[in-house]
């Protein structure tokens, strides 16, 4: 049931970074393996993340060629023109087309 709740990005203060596919279909966690091994803090949220100077604040060292510049990369990328909104993050139902939880739609 919980891959059927996606969230909506707002302030980002609400949203991990690495666990909740907030820029796509997937978790970066997922789509960024190599990544999220070098990561210190796996549980840092969007707001947090994005406020540092740069997307590799929080790794062990800096992505080293191969997969992890090639990772690196495509993250930058993913992640480029995202402008947080001010207000809360917000989460809804995808298995009913209202957005709505009902105890039906389970």
């Amino acid at each position: 049931l919980v891959s059927l709740i996606h969230s909506k990005l707002g302030n980002g203060a609400n949203t991990s970074f690495w666990e909740v596919a907030w820029r796509g279909g997937s978790p970066f966690k997922s789509l960024f393996p190599r990544l999220y091994a070098l990561v210190t803090q796996k549980k840092i949220d969007v707001a947090s993340k994005l406020s540092h100077s740069g997307l590799d604040v929080s790794f062990r060292h800096f992505p080293r060629g191969g997969v992890e510049i090639q990772q690196f990369e495509h993250m930058k990328e993913k992640v480029e023109g995202c402008i947080l909104a001010d207000m809360m993050d917000r989460w809804f139902w995808a298995l009913e087309g209202s957005a709505e939880f009902t105890i039906t739609s389970v």
